[in-house]
């Protein structure tokens, strides 16, 4: 006999049907990711490094490619990591719940201006912020990825539920780029570009923990 649940149908794990508000919440978790993404697009990331700390696009390049490794060779350790929690809660809930809080205050050291730093110390800093916002980024990258195979075992209900999830995510990835390209039109921000690159940090990383609770 199938038992029942507020926003979800559960028999036999084959047989789950999720319905809309648990496809939203879903989904708005899955935003919250597009938009620390976005965030993390080159460009944004190689303009603040040359054009705003003021460090020689080939030392940029080097700290990307750096923390670009470390990304690949993290991400097999980080997914044991997941599998082998265990927690009352379970294994991805932790992840979920809270690294969404680590992303945010990586995000937003790492958008903060040391422009008075001396090289070497913003070339370490900004390595330091970048690994982490990349380590926090990938946690919660893979426990979303994961979720759904815990949520469902019916191929239909995934399909749906990674369908309605893309597209959340895809809009959610240029609110970042529409601030950036929409703000600096306001001399003020034009004129202090540290300061405005902070602003949206901080409302990126605010709008991405809000978003992630709904999960």
């Amino acid at each position: 006999m199938a038992i029942k649940k507020p926003g979800i149908v559960k028999g036999d794990l084959t047989d789950t049907t999720l319905n809309w508000k648990i496809a939203n919440s879903y989904s708005l978790g899955k935003a919250a990711e597009g938009m620390s993404n976005s965030l993390r697009n080159s460009d944004i990331i190689n303009y603040f490094l040359t054009n705003v700390l003021l460090i020689n696009p080939i030392v940029a390049a080097n700290i990307r490619l750096f923390s670009g490794i470390f990304s690949i060779v993290q991400d097999p350790f980080l997914g044991v990591w997941i599998d082998r929690t265990r927690r009352k809660s379970g294994k991805i809930r932790p992840f979920v719940c809270a690294v969404p809080f680590f992303i945010a205050l990586f995000t937003i050291m790492f958008f903060i201006s040391i422009s008075s730093f001396s090289m070497p110390l913003k070339i370490l800093y900004s390595v330091i912020a970048l690994v982490g916002w990349d380590f926090s980024y990938s946690s919660y990258n893979l426990s979303m990825n994961a979720l759904p195979v815990a949520m469902t075992k019916n191929s239909v209900e995934r399909t749906k539920l990674f369908g309605l999830s893309h597209i959340f995510r895809s809009v959610a990835y240029y609110i970042p780029v529409a601030l950036i390209q929409s703000v600096l039109y306001v001399p003020f921000f034009e004129k202090n570009k540290n300061i405005f690159y902070l602003c949206v940090a901080i409302f990126i990383s605010l709008l991405v923990i809000i978003c992630s609770r709904f999960t």
